[in-house]
């Protein structure tokens, strides 16, 4: 994947280069981005001193509201930890869509309208959710 790259000012002039754009897909799931994850986050930034401030290496990612969201003013400094955190909560939080089991066409026939439906919703969210795990192992092997 390509980044592209320019420079943003925020906080006092405290420049950010940009490593992506918005609508690329999310550094930490694949999924399209709806914004940027400041690394390190603004929270942290602007208890620093000026001097400190232009020694640190300061990035913007694309990056999913959902995986901003769990991020929010974490300080993990390298995008690899922060992937690992991200994927860390997001198996937490949908682990019972994780765990369900595969169902058969021939045993979903046997239940109502409603449960079958919600049966496949969940299992085409928990295919989705398995994608967006993977993402970074997918494209290294590529």
């Amino acid at each position: 994947m390509v980044l592209h790259r320019r420079k943003a000012f925020l906080m006092d002039d405290c420049a950010y280069d940009i490593m992506g754009r918005e609508g690329d897909p999310c550094v930490y799931c694949g999924q399209e981005s709806s914004g940027h994850d400041h690394v390190p986050p603004l929270a942290y930034i602007s208890k620093l001193d000026e001097e400190t401030k232009n020694h640190l290496n300061l990035r913007k990612f694309p990056a999913c509201r959902e995986c901003n969201s769990i991020l929010g003013d974490i300080l993990l400094k390298d995008i690899r930890s922060r992937r690992a955190y991200v994927h860390e909560k997001l198996r937490s939080k949908y682990a019972s869509c994780l765990r369900m089991p595969a169902w058969e066409e021939n045993e979903l026939e046997e239940l109502g309208r409603n449960l079958q439906d919600n049966i496949r919703s969940r299992s085409v969210f928990a295919s989705h959710l398995r994608d967006r795990l993977s993402f970074h192992r997918s494209k290294r092997r590529k």
